[in-house]
């Protein structure tokens, strides 16, 4: 009886929402196709192309324009080109004067392009037709797909769209080839790059504040957002050898767009500032969001062919960033700047003005002493009145970790030639202390970040997962607590270790005496041995793990002793290595060198770390500074700190864990051994209580929530025992029914179930497992009777919403049994015929009208009056059996039963009377939803009436009218005069134009 469609719901609002954006809707069968195999609209392209560029173009030459993207495949070549000629345009020479010209295809001037919408529209390819809900061309190009499905069919979801696109692209791949992202709209809505060589896309939700998803989604579609994104958010990437395709995320989007606006309206002359602060989570992806920028930035004709530096201060960075630009297809190289002479270079190229291009450089190498002759020359051609990198505004530096550089001599100097750059630091962990403030360097007083992105929405986002911490070993290896309070107001792990000896004495002491203290041999055995015996138990064959040690002497010790408790290739030492340490280390490093078979260093850490992400072993790396910031290994899930950290280093480091994994790895799991986190508050001191909210939970707290949780769970069924037979289920759902009841058990156990997997594998969580079956079952239960989840897809979406917990517990639950015991039941035609076949019991049928009521009849009494009529009579029915059926038993009980299924029969039967009549009437729904009205009160040739009065409305109205108070009158005025006819009192008479008032508003 529902008339909800994906087609009503979705895909009318969308194209509406298009319209109104000023998107040209074309029907499908007037989109000037020759046939379902033509996938462009080539009279409009061939329009487009001469329209936006500024030569004269042949016949001719539009058809070698055509013939450049129709002859490229649908491969991923083909896909790669395509987008190239998107971006760039099409090199073609013309039949006039054989001229080479690069021929747009998009036009910068947003109004010069045409933006078509249209729906349903048919493709083919050999035997193959699939017919797309929406599609959005741009100048006669496919360029974005939206799949619809509905809101109020808990069967399909936007899960259901995804897969239907992906099957669409392996039928006619030719449209794939142009078509750029598409769209999997619900109530929610998703985006995902096409990639037709792929059996999966990268998913991604699009966010804005004060929107709905599916709203900030459609925003993407503005006609400047749409041709931005595809120009410089879109990227073809080879991944280890294979390709893909990516998109920015919302909040890189968000970022870089900023930082380019703020270059562009600095340039323009619309404001001054001219740096920002990037402060986002780690593992948010800092990385591609300072490319997409930089990206954006380098091909903007106000920039002039700019000089852009990502500013890093480790080797490490500069391979990521330079790694990271050369697995995208982008026309940009960048050149690493390898020492202080070549950086001269770059700073002196073409007379002082600088060199063009983009350069990755350290921070270190901008030293004071060994630029002063640049510096010199530099100033000399400034007076001279010639023009140099000291004058330029379009150089642009990029810092990433601005947190912990950007304080020194070193970018004073960075800055001082650099004179009229603009900055921009990325960071997760800002620094706000005297002498040392990302802030102060970057923001401005009326702006603390030009972006932020915290650790809860990236949690939330599933960017990143939470971190847990545990205390081991408490008591025997904690560092005490005068010593890890003196720590904390101390800058002890700021100092690094070679110049540690310039401290004044009394630090050194407590340096001393903290190193003493962790590196003592029996300490260290100990904390080796529980090492071991947790990773054993614990993450072995699912995840690695990480040691931080105290110092570099303390990685030794720990791989000595790990060594006895697990086989030498489970571990291995990442650390810094000197020419002048002892011979431990020279040797240790020799061994490495022959292991992995590398001349150096450099090369022996690569491969280590790139085996430890790929390969089976090594399985714990034992670090004291180096992989602590930067590095990258979604395997990685327990940390075991032995190493008092603090701050934004402690936040660093930890966030190593943090990185989602295949979608198996819950949470990042920190093991304290040395007792910080029994002062983590204090730890992160710098940090106001928002910023750094959700950075770690203590497992102990989350169990004790965990319990608090069941305890409600369990208070809400204190009169139902925790059987798992039929009867009790149906004595639950009967209380579930009800909105509110049903509503607090949802939120109760969504709780829950977070909690529950929060804790992990944790062993705790056993004794209460049991318990929590039987919630889960009482769950599936409400969202199969109640929120009505088709069979076939129950365990679909189960997966979907609590997919953890079900991995979990896959073994125990019976979902078939549930399915059995619940059948769904569609309220339509047929209802009460399979309603009986269904359930042989009474009990089952009551309880199923009584969700059928809350779940269809109650929403839509007031706006559709065939279910008034109707839920008036079955909520009096009831709520009398509601009130009664505990207080009767046996055969009085019995005969009870059966009256208040008959009167309930006999109500929805009416139903079927009221659908019927309105058939043989031959009206419309508006018509007949009057007639029922009028009939309620009134006498007279009411069919005849209704349909006058039907048409004198819609000649007032339109879409959207109730939100105008002008139109709202205009139809209440027409309603008025039509019952002055009707001689009847004026209380009657308001009563009737209450009702249809209501009915019509509701019904819009």
């Amino acid at each position: 009886m529902s008339t909800f469609t994906e087609k009503t719901v979705v895909e009318d609002y969308i194209v509406d929402r298009l319209q109104g954006m000023n998107w040209k809707f074309v029907k499908s069968t007037e989109l000037g196709r020759d046939s379902y195999e033509e996938v462009l609209l080539l009279d409009n392209l061939r329009a487009a192309v001469r329209r936006i560029n500024d030569i004269r173009l042949g016949e001719e030459d539009l058809e070698k324009v055509v013939n450049k993207l129709d002859l490229e495949s649908s491969g991923v070549e083909g896909v790669k080109q395509i987008l190239r000629f998107l971006k760039e345009g099409i090199s073609i020479k013309l039949e006039e004067d054989e001229s080479l010209e690069r021929i747009k295809l998009l036009d910068e001037d947003l109004e010069g392009n045409e933006f078509i919408v249209s729906r349903q529209v048919t493709y083919k390819s050999y035997d193959e037709e699939i017919r797309p809900d929406v599609v959005l061309y741009v100048n006669g190009i496919p360029l974005v797909v939206i799949e619809c499905k509905n809101p109020a069919d808990p069967t399909v979801s936007w899960e259901t769209a995804y897969d239907q696109v992906k099957a669409y692209e392996n039928k006619v791949p030719e449209l794939f080839k142009y078509v750029q992202f598409s769209i999997a709209a619900e109530e929610t809505a998703k985006y995902f790059p096409n990639t037709p060589w792929l059996e999966k896309s990268h998913i991604y939700e699009w966010k804005e504040e004060e929107f709905d998803v599916l709203e900030a989604t459609l925003g993407m579609l503005q006609k400047d957002t749409l041709l931005d994104l595809i120009q410089n958010y879109v990227f073809v990437r080879e991944e280890r050898g294979k390709s893909t395709k990516i998109m920015a995320r919302y909040l890189q989007y968000r970022a870089s767009k900023g930082i380019c606006d703020r270059v562009i309206n600095n340039l323009r002359g619309e404001e001054d500032k001219n740096s920002g602060l990037i402060w986002h989570w780690q593992g948010s992806g800092k990385t591609l969001t300072m490319i997409f920028a930089m990206n954006k930035l380098y091909h903007h004709p106000l920039l002039e062919n700019p000089t852009i530096f990502f500013v890093l201060d480790r080797t490490e960075l500069e391979d990521q960033i330079k790694e990271e630009i050369s697995a995208l297809d982008i026309s940009v190289d960048i050149e690493r700047v390898q020492s202080i002479k070549h950086l001269r270079k770059v700073l002196l190229h073409d007379e002082g003005k600088g060199k063009r291009g983009v350069f990755a450089t350290l921070i270190q190498k901008f030293r004071k002493d060994d630029l002063r002759e640049l510096e010199r020359e530099l100033n000399e051609r400034k007076s001279s009145g010639k023009r140099t990198i000291l004058d330029r505004k379009n150089v642009i530096g990029f810092v990433d970790e601005g947190h912990r550089t950007q304080y020194g001599v070193l970018a004073a100097e960075m800055r001082k030639i650099l004179n009229n750059a603009f900055f921009f630091a990325f960071t997760g962990t800002p620094i706000a202390k005297e002498g040392r403030d990302t802030f102060d360097v970057f923001s401005y007083p009326d702006e603390k970040y030009l972006d932020r992105y915290f650790i809860q929405d990236s949690i939330e986002d599933g960017f990143t997962v939470p971190i847990k911490y545990q205390a081991r070993l408490e008591g025997e290896t904690y560092v005490s607590k005068e010593d890890l309070q003196y720590f904390l107001q101390q800058e002890l792990e700021e100092i690094p270790e070679e110049l540690r000896e310039d401290v004044e004495e009394k630090t050194r002491r407590k340096l001393s005496t903290i190193n003493v203290f962790l590196k003592n041999p029996e300490r260290v055995d100990m904390v080796a041995n529980d090492i071991a015996s947790h990773f054993l138990e614990k993450i072995d064959e699912k995840f690695k793990g990480m040691v931080v040690t105290a110092d570099r002497r303390a990685c030794m010790m720990y791989k000595n002793a790990l060594d006895k408790y697990l086989p030498s290739e489970y571990s291995e030492v990442v650390m810094s290595f000197g020419a002048n340490d002892p011979k431990e280390f020279t040797d240790y490093l020799a061994k490495l060198k022959d292991k992995y078979n590398a001349r150096d260093w450099d090369r022996v850490k690569s491969r280590i770390t790139t085996s430890y992400k790929e390969e089976e072993f090594p399985k714990i790396l034992i670090v004291t500074n180096m992989l602590l910031t930067g590095f990258d290994a979604p395997i990685l899930q327990a940390m075991y700190l032995d190493k008092p950290l603090k701050e934004h280093r402690l936040l660093q480091a930890i966030a190593r864990t943090n990185r989602p994994f295949n979608g198996v790895k819950e949470a990042g799991l920190i093991l304290d051994y040395v007792g910080i986190f029994d002062e983590f508050e204090r730890t992160l001191a710098i940090y106001s209580k928002g910023d750094v909210e959700g950075a770690a939970y203590n497992i102990d707290t989350v169990r004790e929530e965990f319990l608090d949780s069941l305890k409600k769970a369990r208070e809400l069924f204190e009169d139902i025992g925790r059987g798992d037979d039929r009867e009790t289920l149906m004595k639950v759902i009967r209380k579930l029914v009800d909105e509110n009841t049903g509503e607090e058990f949802q939120r109760i156990y969504r709780d829950l179930r977070k909690k529950f997997e929060l804790l992990g594998p944790d062993p705790f969580k056993t004794d209460y497992l049991d318990e929590f079956k039987w919630f889960t079952n009482i769950y599936v239960a409400y969202l199969r009777h109640i929120k009505r989840v088709d069979p076939d897809q129950a365990e679909k979406y189960a997966k979907r919403y609590f997919k953890n917990t079900l991995d979990y517990l896959h073994k125990e639950l019976d979902l078939d049994k549930i399915r059995k015991d619940f059948p769904i039941i569609s309220f339509d035609e047929e209802y009460l015929d399979r309603l009986e076949d269904e359930y042989p019991d009474l009990d089952g049928r009551i309880s199923d009208i009584s969700t059928t009521f809350v779940r269809f009849i109650k929403p839509n009494r007031t706006k559709n009056p065939i279910y008034g009529t109707v839920a008036d009579k079955v909520e009096r029915i009831l709520r009398k059996w509601n009130e009664r059926r505990k207080l009767l038993e046996g055969r009085e009980g019995e005969k009870f039963k059966s009256e208040v299924y008959q009167e309930l029969k006999q109500a929805l039967g009416e139903f079927d009377e009221l659908k019927n009549r309105q058939v043989e009437l031959g009206l419309n729904s508006q018509e007949y939803y009057l007639l029922l009205i009028l009939e309620k009160h009134l006498e007279g040739d009411l069919v005849r009436d209704s349909q006058e009065l039907s048409k004198e409305i819609l000649s007032k109205t339109f879409k959207n009218w109730t939100l105008q108070p002008s139109a709202v009158k205009s139809v209440g005025r027409t309603v008025r005069k039509f019952l002055r006819k009707y001689d009847v009192s004026g209380d009657r008479r308001n009563e009737v134009y209450d009702e249809i008032m209501e009915m019509l508003e509701r019904s819009e």
